[in-house]
This record gives C-alpha cells, structure tokens and sequence, in this order.
C-alpha cells in the first residue's frame, strides 16, 4: 500500500463501528487503485530476490495493494502457501491480478484475528501497518507467530508517534538475524530513504 499523508485516525472508542479496521483514509475504499501505484514498484521485486529467492513456506501479506508483489512472488518461488491479509472490498482486484493463483487464501481484515491462529513462516508488509490504527497494528505485533520478516514501512512521528518504536520493538525481540537497510530506489526513495527490514530465524 501507498505512503499517502493520512487523516488522523478516530478515538480507540470509535473504532467499534469501523469493521475493517483502517484510518479514515481506507474507510469505504472500494479499491486500491489511486493510493499505489498502478504498475507496483519493481524494487520490491529485486529485495525479494535478493532476500528471499529460496524461500518457500506460509507466507501472510499484510496489505496486498493490487497484488503486484503476491503475483511475483508466486511467478519465482515454488512451495509457498499464500495469504492476504486485507480488506474485503479490495479481495475482487487482488484476485484478478491472481487469477493464475487459485490456491492463494485471504483474510478480512474485518476478522484479522484468525491469523492469530497459526503459525507463518514469513510476513510481508510494505507501507500497510503504519496506516493502520494503533490498537491493530499493536495486536499484530503482540500476537502473530512468525519466523521471518520483509517490511517496508515507517511511522509518520506527527500523526503517530507509536508506530515506529512499536515496529522496531517487535523486529528487535522476534528475529535472530537482522538486517535494517534504507533504499532509495523504492518508490519515494527520491524524497527519503525508505527503511527495509529483512528478519530471520537463522
């Protein structure tokens, strides 16, 4: 998902009545198009390879955009287990973008707890759980059980102060081999570097 200046988010005791349990900017999203990019951002593609060519396993997307990465990934690596984790209005997309992918699970993020109930091997993340509120976000990285990490994201310090120690915190205690990493040539990487996280077991 996209790195877009969000509107802040509601009051914790507000989010009851927002099921899928996004900011204000995702409220009644019908589709990602207009908050990514339409073409996916290609250095996504050459950190997986870099990263994670020889992965195979369970993976959880959180976030799946257009399903530009998923589809990559399932195009280079064989024995992999896929699910997204996002929300239901944009499933329809993701789908026809997988349509070669029958086999590829999702979650709503209305019922985000179930991915609680297993076990993954990998998570990938790129720009979805910073904007997210903080109860989600929080319970996400209480809670999942996983052995390795690709996400790409970073807090906004102004609109939420908590995200960023809150993932730096969770990459620090889960994984064995860590690498933090900046890039430039990711998407908006002309104005910034973006922060990589690339977390291992082993």
């Amino acid at each position: 998902m996209s790195k877009w200046k969000l509107v802040p988010g509601l009051a914790a005791e507000d989010w009851e009545t927002n099921n899928n349990n996004v900011k204000l900017t995702w409220v009644n999203s019908v589709s990602p198009q207009g908050k990514i990019s339409p073409v996916g951002d290609q250095e996504y593609v050459n950190l997986w390879v870099e990263h994670f060519a020889d992965f195979s396993g369970k993976v959880l997307e959180i976030g799946a955009g257009n399903g530009f990465l998923a589809h990559n990934i399932l195009q280079r690596n064989s024995n992999v287990d896929y699910t997204i984790l996002d929300i239901e209005a944009h499933f329809k997309e993701i789908e026809n973008k997988l349509k070669d992918y029958p086999d590829v699970n999702f979650i709503k993020s209305s019922e985000y707890k179930k991915v609680f109930e297993q076990d993954w091997d990998l998570i990938i993340e790129t720009h979805c759980l910073s904007e997210t509120p903080q109860y989600y976000y929080t319970d996400i990285f209480d809670n999942l059980n996983v052995k390795n990490c690709f996400v790409i994201d970073y807090g906004n310090e102004t609109e939420d102060p908590i995200f960023q120690p809150s993932l730096d915190n969770w990459f620090d205690k889960t994984f064995n081999v860590k690498q933090r990493l900046t890039n430039n040539k990711l998407l908006g990487g002309d104005k910034k570097d973006i922060p990589v996280y690339i977390g291992k077991q082993k």
